[in-house]
């Protein structure tokens, strides 16, 4: 009878454990660890096992709202990346970075160094593309049908044409 009562338990105790698992999301670490495109910030938390999806732990405002990986390895703050790490140049420092998966969605531990201490803002991607580049973004349509003499003559159009 001890041991019905004991497997009873045991199968008891894994079905919950199951369940607990399904319930925070099992997080894998993404096969693909590509940043770019835009990530908003969900969480703050030390280390990265603490983080429970639709359950923020932080209790602060979080400083890094948003930030966006392009494809040459800026982003939209002051950090560069190449493969998985994060590179700093006001600070000097270098991080990695993971991008792990839970429920089909993708989110980005930003390693956040505070002193002797090592924090991760959790980001969710909002978009997998990259944002065009202020260069494509400022280029005037210079075809025919829709330039001037003006925008010719601003863009350097009409060097040469006497």
């Amino acid at each position: 009878m001890k041991r019905i009562v004991y497997l009873v338990l045991l199968l008891a105790a894994a079905v919950f454990a199951k369940d607990a698992n399904d319930t925070f999301g099992n997080f894998a670490i993404s096969v693909n660890q590509n940043p770019i495109g835009k990530w908003q910030s969900v969480d703050f938390v030390r280390n990265i096992n603490d983080f429970r999806p639709g359950r923020r732990a932080a209790k602060i405002d979080l400083f890094l709202k948003d930030i966006e990986f392009m494809s040459d390895g800026t982003t939209s703050k002051v950090w560069t990346w190449s493969e998985n790490l994060l590179y700093n140049a006001e600070d000097k420092t270098k991080e990695k970075f993971q991008i792990r998966e839970a429920n089909d969605t993708a989110y980005l531990f930003f390693p956040w160094p505070d002193g002797q201490k090592l924090y991760y803002y959790v980001l969710k991607r909002v978009s997998s593309e990259e944002p065009p580049s202020a260069e494509k973004q400022q280029q005037p349509d210079l075809t025919p049908e829709n330039c001037t003499i003006a925008d010719l003559s601003a863009s350097g159009g009409l060097e040469g044409i006497r």
